[in-house]
């Protein structure tokens, strides 16, 4: 949204619109329209799919009863009730591709239901549907804060000591979600002329539909094993011979060693284990299209996995200014942090644990180089006193070494929302944030406190005259950010709060606000209609 000018109807789940980041409601509501309705209930929007010119699908069944009648049957009733000129980019998996783009007949015969019935949606869809618009998606391994990589952490790690003998010979891709999100907006915006196709031997000629497959470059289970070593300060003396020996064993054999770690193995996992390299030479990723903003290279991942695999938990245990220093300091200078205080025995404290932990694997995985800690305030009393805490829960943000924010009480939205604009700040200079704010809405107004609290005379006068007049905007405390408010000065050269901005360019502080507002002027020079 933040990227394009589109319209969007989001097909939605009953019940499941409370998952959407509040942001995109507050900053896009009128760009949005919100459709409750299951795939398998597609009938009763029929006439809501009229205008739709592009149609992004990503719903599916990930298995059992339903797989076959949601990624199937609902899918190509979806199908028939889009516009015939309607480019619709339809999101199916690698798993069920060979490195040519051919359909994998593996797939069917030893896949669960889900690759089973992906694999029957993209048959029919070769079949039945080659000459529409459709753009078919192939995502490799995805990587996000509920990933699977990030939820096997508690199954790795009790094997850590064993996994760093053993050699193993595979190899994959993978692709950040938000990189994903990238490639499709440009897919959308410019439908780029294909380079890439999937197809199915059993036509002569072989029916074809333009593809992508997302995916960074490769890389393989050694790199994974040798970087969780390197965390651990544990060598490799020697390993146990590759997995190629597994093909010699029999089936039963394998399935009754792998039962000991707890694995399951049906007719897919011994397939993958034969086959070991899921590698597409014709991967693409965001770089591939000129987008230089990669969320999540190689080397981020292989950090990614190693910290992730490796520990029980993101957060440093702090209990002194000594060891926060230790930990932010560099040779480069200050890392950014985010530091939690609390009490084991308090239940909100709990809480915010739990969304700093997740904070850290978002940062994590997004290859941000920031501090997670979390200080127990019954053990680090004089820390706590050092930031001015006196509640808990309460989160300290800083940079530089720098106080930047402190967020009282347990409220996760809030915190959640502060943390991840800091975050996505901290990688910024001071002059790129400052861009990014006064672009952060077309109108965006620099104040002391917020609209509902302005903490001064000329903020709170700014305010009246902008609801007066029914102008939508986006706000910034310049209290909650030393760094912001000092730099906006000289980035404006204006001296004074509150500031208004149109498309990023300064209108000027209240003064000249309250003058084009008394000559009924403001809204011109707003660019809103009279």
């Amino acid at each position: 949204m933040q990227h394009t000018s589109h319209r969007v109807k989001l097909i939605v789940r009953k019940d499941s619109l409370s998952k959407l980041d509040d942001n995109i409601w507050k900053m896009y509501s009128r760009r949005i329209q919100v459709l409750m309705a299951d795939l398998t209930d597609i009938l009763s929007l029929r006439n809501q799919l009229l205008d739709v010119d592009c149609a992004i699908l990503t719903a599916t069944s990930w298995g059992g009863e339903q797989a076959f009648q949601v990624n199937v049957e609902a899918t190509f009733q979806l199908f028939n009730y889009l516009p015939k000129d309607c480019h619709i980019l339809y999101f199916s998996t690698a798993s069920i591709i060979d490195s040519s783009g051919c359909l994998l007949e593996e797939a069917y015969r030893y896949g669960t239901t889900y690759l089973q019935s992906k694999y029957v949606a993209l048959q029919r869809m070769l079949r039945y549907h080659s000459h529409r618009r459709i753009t078919v998606i192939f995502p490799t391994l995805v990587v996000g804060p509920n990933s699977h990589l990030a939820n096997v952490s508690s199954q790795i790690t009790p094997w850590k000591g064993l996994l760093r003998l053993i050699d193993l010979d595979a190899s994959a891709h993978f692709i950040h979600a938000i990189d994903a999100a990238k490639v499709i907006t440009y897919l959308v915006d410019f439908n780029p002329k294909p380079s890439f196709y999937t197809w199915h031997s059993s036509s002569d000629p072989p029916k074809k539909l333009p593809a992508v497959i997302l995916g960074q470059p490769y890389f393989t289970a050694d790199q994974l094993i040798q970087s969780m070593c390197s965390s651990s300060k544990k060598r490799r003396f020697f390993s146990i011979p590759r997995i190629p020996v597994l093909s010699l064993l029999p089936p039963l054999l394998i399935a009754r060693l792998l039962s000991l770690f707890g694995a399951t193995v049906d007719p897919w996992v011994m397939y993958c284990l034969k086959k070991r390299h899921f590698v597409y030479p014709d991967a693409v990723a965001p770089e591939n299209f000129g987008l230089i903003l990669i969320q999540m290279g190689v080397e981020a991942f292989l950090t990614f996995i190693r910290v992730t695999w490796m520990s029980s938990t993101l957060l440093q245990p702090i209990h002194s200014e000594e060891e926060w220093k230790q930990l932010c300091w560099t040779e480069q200078g200050w890392k950014p942090s985010i530091i939690g205080f609390g009490a084991s025995w308090s239940q909100p404290c709990v809480h915010v644990r739990e969304v700093l932990e997740t904070l850290a694997s978002v940062a994590l995985e997004r290859g941000r180089s920031l501090v997670f800690g979390f200080c127990e305030v019954e053990e680090g009393n004089s820390f706590a006193t050092a930031w001015g805490i006196t509640n808990v829960p309460s989160v300290v943000l800083s940079r530089d070494g720098e106080l930047v924010n402190v967020l009282q009480g347990a409220d996760p939205p809030t915190i959640t929302r502060a943390c991840r604009d800091f975050m996505e700040d901290c990688h910024l200079s001071l002059n790129e944030r400052l861009e990014k704010l006064v672009h952060r809405q077309p109108i965006m107004l620099f104040m002391k406190g917020t609209p509902d609290k302005p903490l001064c005379k000329f903020s709170r006068r700014m305010i009246e005259i902008l609801k007066g007049e029914g102008v939508i905007f986006g706000h910034f405390n310049i209290l909650a950010d030393y760094q912001v408010r000092e730099g906006l000065k000289r980035y404006a050269n204006w001296p004074t709060y509150p500031q208004l901005y149109v498309n990023g360019e300064l209108i000027g502080g209240l003064d000249i606000v309250e003058e084009l507002y008394q000559a009924g002027k403001l809204k011109e020079e707003l660019h809103l209609p009279g």
